[in-house]
């Protein structure tokens, strides 16, 4: 994108195009998989380290902490 300033008019036209941009069957498509993977990844990053502390109950609950965090990233 150029540093130039953008007129009233080229500003308006932008937020047009967003708006009509989710209005698309495509746009919601995308939202929906967004939102999914971000509700997915809290609900793991929560779940997990119970998990793992089940398993192996002799590692700290920090460390099971950070295997969660490399197991999502």
């Amino acid at each position: 994108m150029s540093n130039r300033r953008l007129s009233p008019e080229a500003r308006k036209e932008n937020r047009n195009t967003v708006r009509k941009s989710l209005g698309t069957v495509q746009g919601v498509s995308t939202l929906k998989i967004v939102l999914l993977y971000s509700v997915l990844g809290l609900i793991l990053n929560w779940v997990l380290p119970t998990l793992i502390l089940g398993v192996r109950p002799q590692i700290p609950k920090d460390q099971a902490e950070f295997w969660v965090q490399r197991l999502l990233w």
